[in-house]
């Protein structure tokens, strides 16, 4: 396996690992500032050119 596939194949691994340690509470956090996050953006379409 080339050098940069073995990396980038343990970076996934610990991302998973992340996720995977997450409590519901944790999620359920991370999902309630997503969803604000993203209601800061205008409506898509409403950009000025």
């Amino acid at each position: 396996m080339k050098e940069k596939e073995k990396e980038l194949e343990e970076i996934s691994g610990a991302v998973t690992r992340y996720y995977d340690s997450l409590t519901d509470e944790e999620i359920a956090e991370d999902r309630a500032w997503g969803e604000f996050a993203a209601s800061q953006f205008p409506a898509e379409g409403c950009l000025p050119r």
